[in-house]
């Protein structure tokens, strides 16, 4: 591992949080770009985000006990990420509730806090787990350089993110957002809307991304074709080399098992274009008078019918982001008696308690 998962984790928290007035109406290509572009530039924002799964399977694929549990307790499960971003010094503060259904139902909410060297994640009341005694509602520490000490007793290289990764991590999240729209033709698959036509509060402009049942093989066979090479030569750029984790020989072994197995990808497309069938593929991007993305919504629902019956498989995020270089908080990093290093936690597990 050529990085630290820290890394990556704020590049994609960032995009998470992101995907997280006037009198015309820009393109669909320009809006996405400037206000993706922008965002990225805000130097605080708050957030809410939720995330909920939608599965419906027939009974006869569903056979033992242990399946139907854990299909009840997956199948109608919630995600709620709320808290806010500040960019300089870098901080996170957030808690994440999770709700499953089912006989195992079981709520939980996890709070954690992140900065540029270190992550505090409290631990959170877990049903029917017997935690040693104290550790319910302490912070576990982690030291992103105690980490790459660890990281390098095995053997492995890590790197350490500095201000400079981040704002390297920022200019590769331009790019990348850039590249997701550009092979998509704006008429087949864009709508612009003013805000007052749409039911979104406080955006100025909206943004509709669909894909409808009859373009899921160009869709695809576009991702593929065009998407995925330009993705790897993003990837692939040198100043991207430590961001990424990934090898230039990683890349060459990538690209030649793509061409080695073109016709078995076209094959796989063809097949795929015959047992799923879209209801619902969209992404919804709001955008306020200043220009900042401040709501975003990925509806996604599909049918999937083969030999062993249909199925609908389906799950919608939806985000919120306000007060953009306005965040009305001052976060603060856990700290005290009931902060617990991860070293000592491991050493806690494995000599006993």
């Amino acid at each position: 591992m050529r990085k630290s998962f820290a890394l990556f984790f704020v590049f994609l928290f960032t995009i998470g949080t992101l995907l997280a007035g006037c009198s015309s109406l820009p393109s669909a290509k320009e809006s996405l770009e400037d206000s993706f572009d922008k965002t990225l530039e805000a130097e605080s924002y708050a957030f809410d985000t939720s995330f909920s799964l939608n599965l419906s399977v027939p009974e006869e694929l569903v056979t033992s006990y242990e399946e139907q549990m854990v299909f009840n307790m997956l199948k109608d499960a919630e995600v709620n990420v709320s808290g806010v971003y500040q960019k300089n010094p870098y901080m996170i503060d957030s808690e994440i509730d999770v709700s499953l259904k089912g006989a195992l139902s079981m709520n939980l909410t996890v709070p954690f806090v992140m900065t540029e060297n270190k992550m505090w994640v409290q631990v959170p009341s877990i049903p029917m787990a017997q935690l040693p005694d104290g550790l319910e509602g302490s912070w576990i520490e982690f030291d992103f350089e105690e980490l790459e000490q660890l990281a390098a007793q095995t053997g492995e290289e890590v790197v350490l993110p500095n201000s400079d990764d981040y704002e390297l991590a920022e200019e590769f999240g331009k790019e990348f957002t850039s590249l997701l729209w550009k092979h998509f033709d704006e008429e087949e698959y864009f709508e612009v809307m003013k805000g007052k036509d749409t039911e979104i509060e406080g955006i100025d402009h909206a943004v509709i991304f669909e894909v409808k049942d009859e373009q899921l093989e160009s869709t695809v066979t576009t991702v593929i074709n065009d998407f995925l090479p330009d993705m790897l030569a993003l990837f692939g750029e040198d100043k991207y080399a430590d961001l990424t984790g990934i090898s230039e020989e990683d890349l060459e072994v990538v690209k030649a098992e793509l061409e080695a197995e073109k016709a078995e990808i076209d094959e796989a497309v063809a097949e795929l274009n015959e047992t799923v069938s879209i209801n619902t593929l969209e992404y919804l991007h709001g955008v306020n008078k200043d220009g900042y993305v401040s709501y975003q919504k990925v509806d996604v629902n599909l049918n999937v019918n083969d030999d062993f019956g249909s199925a609908d498989v389906g799950f919608i995020i939806e985000t919120n982001s306000y007060n953009f270089n306005n965040v009305d908080e001052n976060i603060s990093t856990p700290s005290g008696d009931n902060v617990i290093p991860f070293q000592q936690l491991m050493e806690f597990f494995m000599y006993g308690y």
